[in-house]
């Protein structure tokens, strides 16, 4: 028996509710500092693949 769809507006696929009742968006402050954290993983993880690659390449 197929369950009953959920309202859009009551569900949301990472929490199972709506959570923009509990929390707000985030402020401009928080945005900018978790795209920082953001550039510096990928930034990291891109010289490591870099460097991985050329180790790889010259052995």
């Amino acid at each position: 028996m197929p369950h009953a769809p959920r309202d859009s507006r009551n569900g949301s696929f990472i929490f199972g509710r709506s959570d923009s009742r509990y929390r707000p968006l985030l402020n401009q402050e928080e945005r900018d500092r978790l795209h920082i954290w953001a550039m510096i993983v990928a930034l990291s993880t891109s010289a490591a693949g870099t460097t991985l690659l050329l180790t790889a390449f010259l052995h």
